[in-house]
């Protein structure tokens, strides 16, 4: 599908009413996603290797964190970086940073490991009937950008050259990315895999 015809379709706006955006935290930073990045642990810095709609980022840099999200398909990448620019949010103008590019090429920049407390990798998989936006939203959003058919690549690349520490988000049932997980964080449909970079 051609830029043209997805981008009037498909709009992200970080300050819309809703779950999207504006999860609760009711948990601070015992919340499963703040402890999947290492916040117990003292990260801050996270470099997110596969922004998509940026919710997983957003409710981070909402936790406290400072996030730089990557998102290769261009189309995507501006419809982010124009939602960051008109967000009357502050703690998203001051903690997310928005790049446009392929994550394996940000791992391979040679400052990445020290830049950054952990990573995070939230690869595509099959669509839920229960989604963060309407259907039609996210069919169109799948469509533009497809599978993470490299997602096992990336993992790889990310635990060679990354951060000290890697959260990938799975399906609560499916089988890990790679082996060599550390420790899972189980929720009710999703599971956190950590990785710990040797």
């Amino acid at each position: 599908m051609a830029p043209s015809s997805v981008k009037p379709d498909l709009e992200i706006d970080f300050d819309r009413p809703g779950p999207d955006y504006h999860r609760k935290a009711v948990k601070g930073r015992r919340e499963l996603l703040a402890r999947a990045v290492g916040a117990q642990q003292g990260a801050r810095k996270i470099l997110d290797l596969s922004a998509g709609l940026a919710q997983d980022a957003v409710f981070l840099c909402q936790m406290g964190f400072t996030v730089t999200a990557v998102e290769r398909h261009p189309v995507i990448a501006g419809l982010l970086t124009s939602a960051l620019q008109r967000t009357r949010r502050p703690e998203l103008r001051e903690r997310l940073t928005i790049r446009e590019g392929d994550a394996r090429d940000v791992l391979r920049e040679p400052d990445c490991a020290r830049d950054f407390d952990a990573a995070y990798f939230d690869p595509m998989y099959p669509l839920k009937k229960k989604s963060a936006l309407p259907r039609k939203e996210m069919l169109l959003f799948r469509e533009l950008v497809g599978d993470d058919a490299d997602a096992a690549e990336v993992v790889r690349l990310a635990l060679r050259l990354g951060p000290p520490r890697l959260a990938v988000k799975r399906p609560l049932k499916a089988p890990p990315l790679l082996e060599g997980v550390k420790h899972s964080f189980e929720g009710t449909t999703v599971r956190y895999d950590i990785y710990v970079r040797s």
